[in-house]
């Protein structure tokens, strides 16, 4: 305890004296106290003293009776951080702010460029308790009393005084825009599966934003605003400033709309060029308005219905929220655009729906909790693309991608559904079919929602749902009566037995391949997210290289047999673009493939390299093989795939064997800068879905800025080795040196194997990229000798 503590305690306590009657007199000020005439009280304040000058700081000291909760919240008292009843001298509980109080057309542009700073606060995440109710105005049309469906007012109470009108006319009409935008939000978003204050905040404090009021009497009630202000009312205001207000009523209308959760919305023709020019003219119309503090405060949050301790305004830049509502714009048309092409185009390959998903979502700016809800919206409603409860949806999409596996999309004939005698071999592969579609189905969706979410919990969703796809093929190979690598039969004839055995086989590896697609995602996640630790990055990229060489090989073996089956019964245009297909699929494995075993050496090399000369921090609580036990935890328990063993990491690395390990690492660098080359070359056809099946946002200018930032961090790590394979290279010939010469020379020259190298990563950046020159989940080390 600090002698300032004392000193304050002894000041407090000293108000307390006996009086000469034998009663206590007490101070009025600071304490207002009552103390019963027949209790006798005598002056502690030495005795308190003298006892606290033993304690230590920090130091608690409390009854038997007075548990730890009681103590802990005693200390909150006073304090103005947890203590939301605490005021200062002279503050009073509640801004007295006149609501009724008439603004100026400038005051009225600051008021509602503040309030879309704090909108778009909300969407990052915070409280509305923190952002839009501390605006008095907001408040006061939430807490008054008014009949069901009817408009709020600012009116003191209703008959009362008429406001002015462009408060209750102009203001009024913005705010409830506001007011029924966070509405439509939250019903939109708490309908989809996302996390509460980890991706959004619904809380709404107990209050009720205007549910019973129509969203088409928001709608006139901004149209009523535009067109007094479009009619020169009133007259003595500026153009300019006229104009910008209009352009903030029509910006929250268009905001509405946007947000309102339409059958139709896909095809809804609109002008999001024109909402960008908005956002624009909003921006260069903010140095109109004039501040008005006084219209938000933070002491609105001691009236929500909350537990929780007050918070400061979480306020954001208007340029900021001015960027933030553009790339929601631009985060939205991209959405809506690709749920127009999955719903226009009934054959929408599955994979490239789940590319897509996983593009939208995972990028080193990830969407807002908004805009992930609108993807799933699409994905997910009644009706919609991926509605596992319609057959006609989900179901018919697995059947289409089971066919594109298939020799011939024809092996599967629609009629089988229609044969109704139990014996017949069509009747129970039909029956083994749909029975295939129900389980998978759920399966599907599962994967789908796991992409819809923030990068953290798609890594942790797509570890439950990998469970789920590995008993998926536990029960098909029971069904189905397969091995654990079922081989494909020889060329498709009519026998029933072979036809049989193809499309159970062709179904088996379609799921297996789904299954190391999720574990590729699960690890490269682990990358971009800075999970691994920097002596294990090595072995989890010899790990990510393992995943990739049993896709492509999955893919390789598919490619030749539907190649060697179709070769006798498809014609060639068709066979073309099967081919096409399948080398683009193995065109974007092999560059990645080949480039993250490099990184898997080169790290490796780094860590085998001896310890005096490789400067680097290892925690001695590590051990290797548990470290490795629990990085391959979310794989061990797969009944369909083989975690392969922990690589050996020698303590001390011969200087020939780092040699050969870094000259194997170049070579592997070449081929996945070839690989990269390769893949930018390969056609692309002006259709946007084949641009989604080369793995990107639909846009075919974004997928090749990817592909070259890849080939960026494939130069920089070939840098690094270079870097490397000259130290080693180095210390190599000084020693041969030193044997030569002899002693003396070893005590007159300098030994290169003196000299230390480091090593050390680098966190991402917002923009995806480190400073080692690495892209995504590729970590390039940065190197200093």
């Amino acid at each position: 305890m600090s002698e300032s503590d004392v000193d304050s305690m002894k000041i407090g306590l000293a108000t307390l004296r006996i009086g000469g009657s034998g009663e206590a007199s007490i101070n009025d000020d600071p304490f207002k106290a009552v103390i019963r005439r027949h209790h006798r009280a005598r002056d502690i304040t030495d005795e308190f003293v003298q006892a606290a000058k033993v304690l230590t700081t920090g130091q608690l000291v409390k009854d038997e009776s007075f548990s730890l909760f009681e103590s802990v919240q005693a200390l909150e008292i006073m304090d103005p951080k947890m203590d939301s009843g605490y005021l200062e001298p002279g503050e009073t509980f509640d801004d007295h702010y006149p609501i009724t109080r008439s603004l100026l057309p400038t005051e009225l542009i600051a008021i509602m460029d503040q309030l879309l700073c704090y909108e778009m606060s909300w969407y990052q995440g915070y409280p509305l308790a923190q952002n839009l109710f501390t605006s008095h105005h907001i408040d006061y049309l939430l807490s008054q009393t008014r009949p069901e469906k009817a408009m709020p007012t600012f009116r003191q109470g209703y008959g009362g005084e008429e406001p002015d009108v462009l408060l209750e006319g102009v203001l009024k009409a913005y705010c409830v825009g506001v007011i029924k935008c966070c509405d439509i939000v939250i019903e939109m978003i708490a309908g989809q599966q996302y996390y509460e204050e980890e991706d959004f905040n619904t809380n709404t404090f107990n209050r009720k934003l205007l549910v019973d009021v129509d969203d088409d009497a928001c709608m006139q009630l901004l149209n009523h605003a535009v067109r007094y202000l479009q009619s020169q009312k009133p007259a003595n205001m500026q153009t300019s400033i006229r104009d910008a207000l209009i352009i903030r009523l029509e910006m929250r209308r268009d905001l509405i709309t946007t947000f309102l959760p339409n059958e139709s919305i896909l095809y809804i023709a609109k002008d999001w060029s024109r909402l960008a020019k908005q956002v624009e003219d909003v921006v260069k119309s903010h140095s109109l308005g004039k501040a008005v503090p006084d219209a938000f405060s933070a002491k609105i949050q001691r009236r929500l219905a909350s537990t929780a301790p007050p918070r400061p305004i979480a306020d954001v830049k208007f340029e900021e929220a001015c960027l933030q509502l553009s790339t929601l714009y631009t985060d939205l048309e991209e959405v809506l655009r690709m749920g127009k092409i999955w719903t226009d185009d009934a054959s929408f390959p599955l994979p490239n729906l789940m590319t897509t998903c996983m593009s939208l979502t995972n990028r080193p700016s990830p969407p807002t909790a908004l805009t992930r809800s609108f993807l799933q919206a699409l994905l997910f409603a009644p009706g919609r693309l991926a509605d596992s409860r319609t057959t006609n949806n989900l179901q018919a999409l697995l059947l289409d991608a089971l066919r594109e596996t298939l020799p011939s999309p024809d092996m599967i004939d629609d009629m089988w559904w229609g044969i109704e005698v139990p014996n017949d071999w069509r009747y129970k592969l039909a029956q083994d079919i749909e029975v295939f579609l129900t389980e998978a189905a759920p399966v599907v969706e599962n994967v789908l929602r796991a992409l819809c979410q923030n990068p953290t919990r798609i890594r942790r969703c797509l570890t439950n749902v990998l469970v789920e796809v590995d008993a998926l093929l536990t029960r098909l190979q029971t069904r189905y009566n397969l091995s654990n690598d079922p081989s494909y039969p020889g060329r498709s004839q009519s026998s029933a037995n072979n036809i049989t055995q193809t499309i159970t086989t062709s179904i088996y590896h379609y799921v297996h391949r789904l299954e190391l697609q999720i574990i590729i995602w699960i690890t490269t996640l682990g990358f971009e997210q800075d999970i691994y630790l920097p002596h294990e990055i090595g072995n989890m990229y010899s790990f990510l290289s393992y995943a990739l060489t049993g896709l492509t090989i999955s893919h390789k073996t598919h490619r030749d047999y539907i190649t060697a089956q179709r070769s006798h019964s498809r014609s060639h245009s068709v066979k073309q673009h099967h081919q096409h297909q399948h080398a683009t699929s193995i065109a974007l494995l092999m560059p990645r493939t080949n480039f993250a075993a490099s990184l898997g050496n080169l790290y490796n090399t780094l860590n085998g390299l001896s310890p005096t000369r490789l400067v680097i921090k290892a925690s001695p609580y590590i051990k290797a093989n548990l470290q490795w036990e629990l990085r391959m935890k979310p794989f061990s328990g797969l009944a369909h795939f083989a975690c392969p063993p922990l690589p050996p990491t020698p303590t001390t690395l011969p200087l020939a064997q780092s040699r050969d390990l870094l000259r194997q690492v170049q070579k592997l660098l070449e081929q996945a800068k070839n690989g990269f080359v390769t893949l930018l070359q390969l056609p692309i056809s002006s259709s946007i879905e084949h641009a989604i099946a080369l793995g990107a946002l639909a846009r075919e200018e974004q997928w090749k800025k990817d592909v070259k930032s890849e080939m960026r961090s494939v130069v920089s790590t070939g840098l690094v080795s270079t870097k490397v394979l000259r130290f080693v290279d180095g210390i190599a010939e000084s020693e041969r040196a030193q044997v030569e010469e002899g002693t003396a020379a070893k005590e007159t020259r300098k030994s290169a194997g003196d000299e230390k190298i480091q090593w050390h990563v680098e966190e991402v950046n917002d923009a995806g990229l480190k400073k080692g020159g690495g892209y995504g989940p590729w970590v390039v080390p940065v190197v200093e000798q």
